[in-house]
């Protein structure tokens, strides 16, 4: 298990410039670290030796991806018997996590106040200073989704198409769903 930790600590990575960049590899991260893990134990089945202080080494996991805050013995209880995949969540709706709050209170809200979105001036909208970042910044992009991963990390949009469509589906992120909701012209695709 130690050489399988350490083979695919060499090999994991994806944060959020991928979406800051629009980048369709945000849906390629969760797999790609998926398929580090099943090497790294094949590699450790045979043999290979992985880095030995994963997490609490000069340059483990705790100090370059923690910055150091980070409670071990936590980290260590139930080893082997908890396991936080049990944990995990369906997820409702094709975006951004960050976004779905705001998605379920819209459809909720939408439902009682049975009024047309031409008859709405505004949608307010309250999210963490985490979420903040992810689904609001930078405005101009969020406001103005010009492709698939914009509109997935954007309050804005996916909150307009919740109200006016009464759902918020795989449709609203495609390149068909950008161009009906007028965000870009038509013909233009997503990278």
């Amino acid at each position: 298990m130690l050489n399988a930790f350490g083979i695919v600590y060499s090999s994991v990575a994806g944060n959020h410039q991928v979406t800051r960049d629009a980048s369709l590899m945000k849906r390629f991260q969760p797999g790609l670290a998926a398929q580090a893990a099943v090497v790294a134990v094949q590699l450790a089945r045979r043999g290979i030796r992985g880095a030995q202080s994963v997490f609490e080494g000069a340059d483990g996991f705790f100090r370059v991806y923690l910055h150091g805050q980070v409670d071990a013995d936590e980290v260590r209880t139930d080893l082997g018997r908890r396991f936080e995949l049990t944990n995990l969540s369906y997820k409702p709706y094709p975006c951004c996590r960050d976004v779905h709050t705001a998605v379920d209170a819209v459809l909720q809200s939408r439902a009682k106040a049975q009024r047309p979105a031409s008859n709405i001036q505004s949608i307010r909208v309250g999210v963490t200073a985490p979420g903040y970042q992810m689904v609001c910044v930078p405005e101009h992009v969020r406001l103005a989704p010009r492709t698939i991963v914009e509109a997935q990390f954007s309050i804005p949009y996916t909150v307009a198409a919740s109200w006016i469509d009464g759902r918020l589906g795989m449709s609203h992120f495609s390149d068909e769903g950008l161009d009906c909701a007028g965000f870009r012209t038509p013909g233009m695709t997503s990278p």
